[in-house]
Order: structure tokens, then sequence, then C-alpha cells
């Protein structure tokens, strides 16, 4: 989908305020209660304003997806550079994921909702992580086990994904870095050596 964006900074500025709203309430009322004049108010914007870019609060919420998967995918790319085996990218991946995690609390809430709102919405949403996981595993297939990537993609993600849950699940509202980087290396080290005693 493509989205009208600003083109001056001011603008920018009211558009990033709707964004921050619309993060706000969505996560705090749902998205079928969260209201576009509230979202309005809330960014001290016109409801005018609004419509300038979204049509209605649907293709808002297509955005605001969109721009949370841009934002983890950046987030990744930049905590990997420098790292030269696949090993290490998946170790910083994880990190990198934890920490995203903890610096927006409402993503799962926000991601998770499409799936009731437009189960399209859902399955694109991850086809698409999956196929660029995908690539990067291709990539470095000479480094992983002898099978199907999408797979592979599937189950690491599916690790990701869970332990980013870990806060939640404990009534932690933030894990410490420490605790980031001692779950990434419990993980490593079970996928370097199996779960299962011999």
């Amino acid at each position: 989908m493509e989205f009208i964006l600003p083109k001056t900074k001011k603008a920018r500025e009211k558009f990033d305020r709707i964004i921050q709203a619309a993060d706000y309430h969505i996560y705090t009322y749902g998205f079928e209660k969260a209201s576009i004049a509230n979202i309005t108010a809330s960014a001290d914007v016109a409801t005018g304003t609004f419509y300038l870019y979204f049509k209605d609060k649907l293709e808002l919420y297509h955005y605001l997806l969109d721009d949370y998967q841009r934002r983890i995918k950046e987030h990744i790319k930049f905590r990997s550079i420098g790292c030269k085996t696949r090993e290490e990218k998946e170790r910083i991946g994880l990190i990198a994921w934890l920490e995203f995690v903890n610096e927006n609390p409402h993503t799962y809430s926000i991601i998770w909702q499409s799936l009731a709102i437009n189960k399209e919405l859902f399955i694109n949403y991850y086809k698409k992580f999956v196929s660029s996981y995908e690539k990067g595993l291709n990539r470095d297939a000479s480094q992983v086990i002898d099978m199907d990537l999408e797979d592979l993609s599937l189950m690491l993600m599916g690790i990701s994904s869970f332990l980013g849950l870990k806060g939640m699940i404990n009534d932690e509202i933030v894990l410490s870095q420490e605790e980031i980087e001692k779950t990434a290396d419990q993980i490593m080290a079970a996928l370097n050596s199996g779960i299962f005693k011999k």
C-alpha cells in the first residue's frame, strides 16, 4: 500500500503526532474502540489533517503495521553491522529484537491485533518477515544445518517472538541489558549443542 507522506517539517511533525497518538489509542483501547476523533484530539491536529494522509482508520493501521516492520528490520540491521558469521547474526538479532520490544512496549499488541482486524494483514506481515529471514539464511546456507530454510526461519522467529514476551510473563516492565544478553547466550548455547541430552 502506498501512503501520502508529508513534505514539510511542520507537516511531518503533525503526521508523527498522529502516528504516536494512534499507537497509544489502538494499544490502550483496541482498534475497534480507538476513534479518529480521539486520535486527532490527542495529536492536537484538526480532523481534516488526518484525511490528508489516510482515507480511514484501517489505512492508518496499515501504516502503523508497516512502520513497525520497517523499524524492527532497521534496528536489527543496524545492530548486526559487523557480524561475520550466521551464529553472530542470530545472537545479535535476538538481542536487537528484545531491545526493540523493551523500548516499544506496544509492539505485540499493535501487531497481533491485525489477526482480528484483517487476517490477511497478519499473514502478509509475517510472510514478509519469513521471506526476508529465509533470504538471509540462504546467503549463509553453508553455516547452518541442511533443512528447509522456511521451516528454519519460522523456528528461529518463533524462538525470538516468544522470548520477547518474557518481560510480560514475569510481570516486568523492562528487561535489563544483562538479562537480554544472558537470555541470548542461553538460546545460542541450546542451538549450538541441542536441547536433548544423549
